[in-house]
C-alpha cells in the first residue's frame, strides 16, 4: 500500500491520555451592584472553513491524491486525513448476532460495511497526514507552528463490533487473506499530546519532533519553514 507524499505533508501524531466520557462547565456571575450581575463574554466559536475540491487543490500545486478533508486558509490549501498505515477497524451495525458476519465479496472495497465512522486507527504512531499546498500565484508563506485542537467529541454508547481487516477472514475452511504492510514519507514529523481532561474546544501545540525530504529528495529544516507558490 502506497501513497504520494504532496508539496509539504506534516505527519500528526495526537495522544490522548484518557478517552473523554463526560464534561461539564461551571459559569461564575460577577457583582457589579446589588442589583445587577455581568456575566463573563462567552467564548467566540472558530468560524467553520471554508472547503476545497480535490480538483482545485491538484490544480494548484499538482498533487494526485490530496486527502479526505480539505480546507482554504487564506492562500493555503490544507488537507487532513488519517495516513496510509493507520489501518481503522471497520464498524459492523449495531444489533448484529455473536455468530460469524458474512461480508461482501471483494470487489466491495469496503465488503459491503460503511466506510464511516473509522474505528480504532492507530494513532499512537501514525496519526495523521496534514498536507499543505501554497495556492497563491506568486506569494510565498511561512509556516510557524501547528496547534492541534478538538472541534467536537462525540461519545457511543452501547456495543462496538468492528472488523479489523488486516486479521483477514475465514472462507472455504480456512482463513484467508489478512496482513498489513507499507509505509509513508512526510517532510515534518510534529507529536501532539491532550491532557487526560481535555474536551471539545481544547487546543495544544504541537512539538516538533523530525524533519523528512521534500519532493524533490531535498532535506527540509525544521519548522518554521516557508511554502514556494504552487
Amino acid at each position: 500500500m502506497t501513497r504520494r507524499q504532496p508539496c509539504l505533508i506534516m505527519l500528526l501524531i495526537v495522544l490522548v491520555s484518557v478517552l473523554l466520557v463526560g464534561c461539564g462547565s461551571t459559569t461564575t456571575g460577577y457583582a457589579a451592584t446589588p442589583t445587577a450581575t455581568l456575566a463573563p463574554s462567552p467564548t467566540p466559536s472558530p468560524a467553520p472553513l471554508t472547503t476545497v475540491t480535490p480538483e482545485q487543490f491538484r490544480a494548484a500545486c499538482s498533487i494526485s491524491q490530496p486527502g479526505a478533508h480539505i480546507y482554504q486558509i487564506g492562500d493555503l490549501y490544507v488537507s487532513v486525513d488519517l495516513t496510509n498505515v493507520d489501518y481503522p477497524a471497520a464498524k459492523l451495525p449495531d444489533g448484529v448476532p455473536l455468530a460469524p458476519y458474512k461480508l461482501a465479496p471483494g470487489t466491495d472495497q469496503f465488503r459491503g460495511l460503511p466506510p464511516t465512522p473509522k474505528v480504532n486507527p492507530n494513532l499512537n504512531d501514525n496519526g495523521f497526514f496534514v498536507s499543505i499546498c501554497n495556492a497563491a500565484k506568486s506569494a510565498s508563506h511561512r509556516i510557524e507552528g501547528v496547534d492541534v485542537r478538538i472541534d467536537r467529541f462525540i461519545p457511543f454508547t452501547g456495543d462496538l463490533n468492528s472488523w479489523q481487516f488486516c486479521a483477514g477472514w475465514y472462507a472455504n475452511g480456512h482463513a484467508d487473506g489478512g496482513g498489513c504492510g507499507g509505509g509513508y514519507q512526510a517532510g515534518e514529523l510534529l507529536h501532539a499530546t491532550f491532557g487526560a481532561n481535555a474536551g471539545a474546544g481544547a487546543t495544544t501545540p504541537a512539538s516538533f519532533v523530525k524533519a523528512g525530504t521534500d519532493l524533490d529528495e531535498t532535506p527540509l529544516s525544521p519548522i518554521p519553514l516557508t511554502r514556494k507558490p504552487g
